[in-house]
Formats: structure tokens, sequence, C-alpha cells
């Protein structure tokens, strides 16, 4: 308690105590009016949120487009993003990078013409196959075996 309230006499700081009390009853029923009002406002609004078809979602939804545009325009963001922009173009620029992303590009130019050649070569020994004797015979022995088992 403070200095001054004791400094009262007793019969004084129970008159004092007894203010107090009824300045707190009148903030705590102030306080429950409030509530009360408030509840009854959220009840209201979500009766007509309802009627006009306003989801929790869709509010969430907007909240959240709303902050990250809230952030995207604080100056702090902006600066983080010029910052990574230069790291960027700094990491891009640099000879080492020069250098490997050639080689990538090299290596992807080879295996694509390495595997565009393979391929090509399976394809006309496949049709070579189809297109020879022995395999023609066999299909047909196989065709007359399906046939017959088949019957």
């Amino acid at each position: 308690m403070s200095q001054s309230f004791m400094n009262l006499s007793l019969e004084e700081q129970e008159i004092k105590k007894e203010e107090w009390r009824k300045e707190l009853a009148e903030v705590e029923y102030e306080i429950q009016t409030m509530r009360q009002v408030l509840t009854s406002k959220l009840r209201k609004s979500s009766e007509l949120k309802r009627k006009l078809g306003i989801t929790a979602w869709g509010e969430f939804s907007n909240d959240i487009s709303q902050g990250l545009r809230n952030v995207k325009e604080t100056s702090t963001f902006q600066t983080i993003e010029e910052k990574v922009e230069e790291v960027s173009k700094a990491i891009s620029s640099a000879p080492l990078y020069q250098k490997t992303e050639t080689a990538l590009k090299t290596t992807a130019e080879k295996t694509t013409t390495f595997l565009g050649g393979i391929t090509g070569g399976l394809s006309a020994k496949i049709g070579a196959v189809k297109n020879s004797d022995t395999f023609r015979s066999m299909e047909e022995r196989v065709g007359s075996v399906y046939t017959n088992v088949k019957v």
C-alpha cells in the first residue's frame, strides 16, 4: 500500500478501503455489462455473416492475404528483398558460377545426344528384328499354339 495510505488513521483507512470496494464493484459491473453487450454483438455479427455467406475460412484467408501485403510493404521486407537480389546477381555473375553453369549445360547436351543415339539405335534394331525371318517364323508358331490351346 502507498505511504500516504499508511499515514491515515485506522478509521480513515477503513473508509478509503470501502470507497475502493465500491469503485471495484462498479468497474466489475461495467465489465460484466460490456461482456454481455459484446456477446450479443458477436452473435448478431455471426448471424449476418451466415446470411451473407461469409465463412470463417474466407475471413481467415483474407486476413492472411492482408497480413502478407502488410509485411511486403514494410521497409524491412523491401530492404531484405533488395539485398537478396544483390546477392543473387553477385552469385550469378561470379566466374565460378558461370563455369559451373556452362559445364552443366554441356553435360546436359551431351547426355541428351547420347540418350538420343541409344534410343534411335534401339528402335532401328527392334525394327530389324521384327522384320527378320526368324522373328516372323516364331510369331507364326506362337500364334498357332495359341489358336490350338484356345480351341
